[in-house]
């Protein structure tokens, strides 16, 4: 997922700012950090933070194109 974007940028370019999530998450998940994880707020069937990130990022999108 980090070397993608290097061959395909025109394609695979959202993938630099994916990787940042799909990498550090569970690297906070193993390490005990059950606060600033995502997957163990997902399987207590907390999803809260997630839906307030992605509202974010919709309401910023939004905003851009204005």
């Amino acid at each position: 997922m980090m070397l993608m974007p290097l061959g395909q940028p025109v394609f695979f370019f959202p993938l630099v700012w994916l990787v940042c999530i799909f990498l550090l998450d569970p690297i906070l998940y193993h390490q005990n950090q059950h606060t600033a994880s995502f997957l163990s707020q997902a399987k207590q069937g907390d999803y809260g933070l997630a839906v307030r990130l992605l509202l974010a990022g919709r309401l910023c999108g939004e905003l851009w194109e204005v």
